[in-house]
């Protein structure tokens, strides 16, 4: 049978849930990975293929990530931010994350997994070189 249609299916679950069968079964405009890779790879093609966007785990559930290093942060520095204050860095963070994949995806017509992937390793090479690793 048909799932009931939704406008978003957030996929928190663990990783590899949403196998092809799955993903040919959604019924939805557009999917949420919460969980850590809950989309397999050829879940994930089944999904583009069928023109059903994916904002990708690495996006969804990074400000946890990013909540981690603010906190690292705080500790090595001594200091202490009010949650107005880590808010208001987390935000900023996180859309402009997802301002810069959104951009890359429809500027490359590449999906959203891939535009996070290849910022991310945009970001490693660029650190790498400015360390003389060449």
């Amino acid at each position: 049978t048909t799932p009931p249609p939704c406008d978003v299916l957030v996929a928190a679950a663990v990783a590899n849930t949403i196998t092809p069968a799955t993903a040919a079964r959604v019924n939805c405009k557009a999917v949420v990975e919460a969980g850590n890779g809950a989309i397999a790879p050829s879940g994930d093609a089944v999904l583009q293929q069928r023109g059903i966007p994916v904002l990708p785990d690495l996006l969804a559930n990074g400000g946890g990530v990013v909540g981690s290093f603010f906190e690292w942060t705080q500790n090595i520095s001594n200091l202490q931010w009010d949650e107005e204050d880590i808010a208001q860095k987390l935000d900023r963070y996180m859309v402009d994350a997802f301002r810069n994949v959104t951009k890359l995806s429809t500027d490359t017509n590449v999906n959203m997994r891939l535009a996070a992937y290849i910022i991310a390793l945009q970001r490693i090479a660029t650190s790498e070189l400015q360390r003389g690793h060449a």
